[in-house]
């Protein structure tokens, strides 16, 4: 029996049922990056954890074993260039993005308990969660997904596996880090079958809490058709 899940929640209207996952897996984040930001002086603030949208996490008896964060940055409207989470991105770059009206579905903080990392060995939990934001992204009118992958780690490695694509070398927290683009034409199944019938088996059993209704089993097919379009592309 599956013991462990995607939930996917709504971090702008959380209900009291939820409070304690969230909880759980922004202690988890302090713990991991409180020490990593300290190194290059910076400080961790929790607006950095809550002015997301969305989080993705795998949860196995209550406790999470992975998580990431998304956002939503409509680029049709112009001011949204000035945000924060664009400094890193080269001025040409997000030029780029603007006059594309790009609608961004950010993918941030991609995490894995330590402790957790040692028990999947043919799965990692990072393709996990990275698989269903990228399914995440096929269920909504986003253009694109972007994140700043860090490169010490594989991050990078492990986006490309399903079609991201890798741009410009930036530095973040005094990590190196780059900046990854997937457009929906590029982005699909993951490059192992294996892997991706793991996402897939655990996309299917999803716990959505959040008031984006997934799309029908008609509609599905159209999702299914553009991951086999990207497979095919990249």
């Amino acid at each position: 029996m599956q013991s462990f899940y995607f939930d996917l929640h709504d971090l702008s209207g959380l209900s009291k049922e939820h409070l304690q996952t969230i909880e759980s897996v922004y202690e988890m984040w302090q713990e991991i990056y409180g020490p990593i930001l300290a190194v290059a002086n910076e400080e961790l603030h929790p607006d950095a954890f809550f002015r997301a949208r969305y989080l993705v996490c795998i949860m196995d008896m209550g406790q999470p074993l992975a998580f990431c964060l998304m956002n939503t940055i409509d680029l049709k409207v112009g001011q949204n260039a000035g945000r924060s989470y664009f400094r890193p991105v080269p001025t040409q770059r997000l030029t780029e993005l603007i006059l594309a009206n790009e609608k961004i579905l950010t993918v941030e903080w991609v995490t894995v308990r330590p402790d957790s990392r040692v028990q999947f060995k043919k799965v990692q939990l990072a393709d996990l969660v990275m698989g269903a934001a990228f399914r995440f992204l096929h269920q909504t009118d986003h253009t694109l997904a972007m994140g700043y992958s860090r490169t010490d780690v594989g991050a990078d490695r492990i986006a490309a596996s399903f079609g991201v694509r890798p741009f410009d070398e930036i530095q973040l927290h005094g990590i190196h880090c780059r900046l990854m683009i997937g457009r929906r034409e590029w982005v699909g199944r993951h490059r192992f079958s294996v892997v991706e019938t793991a996402i897939e088996t655990m996309w299917r059993s999803a716990r959505n809490y959040t008031a984006i209704q997934f799309k029908t089993d008609l509609e599905n097919q159209k999702v299914e058709s553009a991951f086999e379009n990207a497979r095919r592309a990249s």
